[in-house]
């Protein structure tokens, strides 16, 4: 099957689909977008920038890859869901929505011998995909290689669309490809969409039968010692079990995809009760779990009050109070800052947040240890 009898198939099967693609690609977007009908799928398309921002300069990584089709995705079910209010058309609850990226590293230097990665990923609302591609430096032309990622890319989206027929790929003996597919969970599928605010994401979670009374979150990226004990004594301390959360957004970081997600979860036990939300803000996770106990390290309750994290002081003030009049309080960890071990005590905090706290003092409990040390050294990796 040729490139556009594919595309033309996609586009007979009325899904919608955002794409965010770095320069080194875009020729997948033009092959797409030259079949007649495209503007009936292909909603938007952008460069890595407007997507992620500028923090993101490896945009060639296949996570940042696989962050980038989670927001193309997360674009497509905002605009579906405006459709939905307004009563337009332009995406319809029964169609599929598909977030697209790929990236191809630019050599630095051509004449190097070894092989050169294009990295794409494909999320749905059943299922996270990422794909890798390796071609040989100095064996094709920038033109060759930029078409062979756009072949891969239609591939996978004709698969999305539950299409069978593909394209052959023109791979060269040494060239690889390879893929990881994540599916859902239905829960987690219903989280992802937004007819679920929170999912029960193992057993103990489950059969629990009252609300948690002290609440772990975090992102546990990975999850170490330090949350471990931190856990057992919150446990002492408020007299009850702990149950940790997990958020699909963050205030500060990208989405979680399906895969990053089951990586997360791979770190708990099925006895361990893990819940998994939506809720990106501590006034969210609130109205979640209301009268709960956050066990929080004191960077988290700083930034709680930090203004920059809202539209202005007296917004910030109010969040505050509603995480009050919910019954909500925080066991608050020290934590090392740069140079020195900071506890709740050293903090200049509102008076409104810091009646809510209780400290646990570094006599109790100091590990410097932290999750971005551990991805930084290698010294525990993702399972």
């Amino acid at each position: 099957m040729t490139p556009r009898e594919l595309a033309r198939r996609i586009h007979q099967s009325n899904d919608r689909l955002v794409m965010a693609v770095t320069g080194g690609v875009s020729r997948t977007i033009a092959v797409v977008l030259t079949v007649p009908g495209a503007s009936r799928i292909v909603l938007e398309t952008d460069v890595l920038k407007d997507f992620m921002g500028s923090g993101w300069q490896d945009s060639s990584s296949k996570k940042v890859v696989r962050y980038l089709a989670m927001a193309a995705f997360r674009r497509t079910l905002e605009r579906r869901n405006a459709c939905d209010s307004s009563k337009a058309t332009d995406v319809l609850p029964e169609q599929e929505i598909i977030g697209i990226s790929c990236s191809r590293e630019l050599a630095s230097d051509p004449s190097r011998k070894g092989t050169q990665a294009i990295h794409a990923a494909i999320q749905t609302s059943r299922s996270s995909h990422c794909m890798l591609l390796e071609v040989q430096k100095g064996k094709r032309s920038c033109e060759t290689e930029e078409q062979l990622a756009a072949h891969m890319i239609l591939n996978q989206i004709a698969q999305a669309c539950d299409i069978q027929e593909c394209i052959e790929l023109d791979l060269l003996e040494t060239e690889v490809f390879s893929e990881q597919h994540t599916r859902a969970d239905p829960a987690w599928r219903s989280l992802l969409l937004g007819d679920q605010t929170l999912v029960a994401a193992t057993p103990a979670a489950r059969h629990g039968t009252e609300m948690p009374g002290a609440v772990f979150p975090g992102a546990f990226n990975p999850r170490h010692e330090g949350h471990n004990r931190m856990a057992r004594l919150a446990g002492l301390k408020l007299r009850t079990d702990v149950t940790f959360e997990i958020s699909l957004a963050n205030v500060d970081k990208p989405w979680l995809d399906y895969r990053e997600l089951a990586i997360r979860l791979g770190f708990f036990k099925t006895t361990e009760a893990v819940w998994v939300t939506r809720a990106a803000t501590f006034e969210e996770k609130a109205c979640l779990f209301p009268r709960a106990t956050f066990v929080v390290g004191a960077d988290t309750i700083v930034r709680i009050a930090d203004s920059r994290y809202y539209h202005g002081p007296e917004e910030c003030e109010r969040s505050i109070q509603r995480i009050v009049d919910h019954g909500c309080r925080f066991l608050v960890f020290g934590r090392q800052d740069q140079n020195r071990f900071q506890c709740l005590s050293d903090l200049d905090l509102p008076l409104l947040l810091r009646d809510i706290c209780e400290e646990v003092s570094e006599q109790e409990f100091r590990q410097d240890i932290c999750s971005t040390a551990l991805r930084a050294t290698g010294e525990q990796e993702n399972p």
